[in-house]
């Protein structure tokens, strides 16, 4: 299987100077992946959450639509106000977008 270039972010919560808060890494995937492979990167990251946004339209739409998951470096986790927090902070910074749904959970 060849080998895909994953994006991905380290975005810094609760504060808005770079390496001061709480970090936690974010990476856009362009399909879905198992549940085995999401822990493993969480793991090699290895900081408090990685979060994954997995498109769920075409990259140039109007109106882009992800599915958010979260994972510790040991176990996936459940939304939170952190999520919440490193999710604005991603909506305005990392992505440019304007607009967009997202659809959390399994």
């Amino acid at each position: 299987m060849a080998k895909k270039l994953v994006q991905y972010s380290v975005v810094d919560a609760f504060t808005d100077s770079a390496f001061k808060g709480n970090p936690a890494a974010v990476c856009l995937l362009e399909e879905d992946r198992d549940e085995e492979w999401l822990q493993a990167v969480a793991s090699e990251f290895n900081i408090s959450q990685t979060c994954y946004l997995t498109r769920l339209t075409a990259a140039d739409s109007p109106n882009p639509r992800f599915r958010l998951r979260w994972f510790t470096p040991v176990a996936e986790v459940s939304f939170s106000f952190y999520n919440y927090k490193l999710w604005m902070k991603l909506f305005g910074s990392v992505l440019e977008l304007d607009d967009l749904s997202f659809f959390m959970g399994f």
